[in-house]
């Protein structure tokens, strides 16, 4: 199946370019599956630890192979605020990237999940959720610097292969 998902990701590399012109690549895929009362809470997964060092996840296809008959919608979150952005780093030049590019803090799901002190802060954030309809055999490309999720599964099961773009070499 993964070698299926790469040559996917491979012909459609092109398009795939037009939005998110520094791929060239994707990672290697992960299986994710929820059944009811699962989801994935809202997250940020960002570009990575460092931003500045590869690899670097500049976007994310996320394929469903089975929708949930009630819930595991998956969402973007728009708009959340100035509390995503990480102050480490300003917004000047940076090797690879545009002048000017900010980047997002990271707030993984299992982190988030756990209730580690490090992700609290995505709760002072807030934005609109928007649904990405994506019903089985849908790639969905989305940024990674964008706050997602999967709302928690009522029927059926949500089971998606997921992978990163990476940026770069």
């Amino acid at each position: 199946m993964h070698e299926v998902l790469d040559h996917a990701v491979a012909r459609y590399l092109p398009e795939i370019r037009q939005v998110f012109p520094s791929a060239r690549g994707a990672s290697p895929w992960q299986f994710i599956e929820f059944g009811p009362g699962e989801g994935a809470v809202r997250h940020l997964d960002g570009i990575g630890p460092d931003p500045l060092v590869h690899p670097r996840h500049v976007a994310r296809i996320g394929v469903t192979i089975e929708d949930a008959t009630a819930g595991g919608e998956f969402f973007i979150e728009t708009g959340p605020g100035d509390g995503v952005w990480d102050a480490r780093l300003d917004a000047g030049s940076h090797s690879g990237y545009e002048p000017g590019m900010r980047f997002t803090r990271i707030a993984p799901h299992d982190k988030i999940s756990r209730g580690e002190q490090d992700t609290s802060w995505t709760h002072t954030v807030t934005g609109s959720p928007r649904v990405l309809p994506a019903v089985t055999g849908t790639a969905a490309v989305y940024g990674a610097q964008l706050i997602h999720g999967i709302s928690p599964v009522h029927r059926g099961r949500c089971r998606k292969f997921i992978t990163g773009l990476i940026a770069g070499r």
